[in-house]
């Protein structure tokens, strides 16, 4: 990303540039880090291992559904 949109003091939204002139930036629509380097995820219901077992810590209803299903 070389731009950032947010809203000013005024109310109003504006986009500015977060990087120097003539940036070059990439971004890709996937993730790229190799999963043997993801150690925990990020989720709305809190963080959790990279696990089976640590994701179903935090939904736990849903994993009950699943293994019940």
């Amino acid at each position: 990303m070389t731009h950032i949109s947010g809203l000013a003091e005024s109310g109003e939204i504006v986009t500015v540039q977060v990087t120097a002139p003539r940036s070059q930036a990439a971004n890709p629509a996937f993730d790229v880090t190799p999963g043997r380097l993801i150690t925990g995820l990020m989720t709305e219901c809190g963080i959790a291992s990279a696990s089976r077992e640590g994701l179903a810590q935090l939904y736990s209803e849903k994993a009950h559904d699943a293994a019940a299903a």
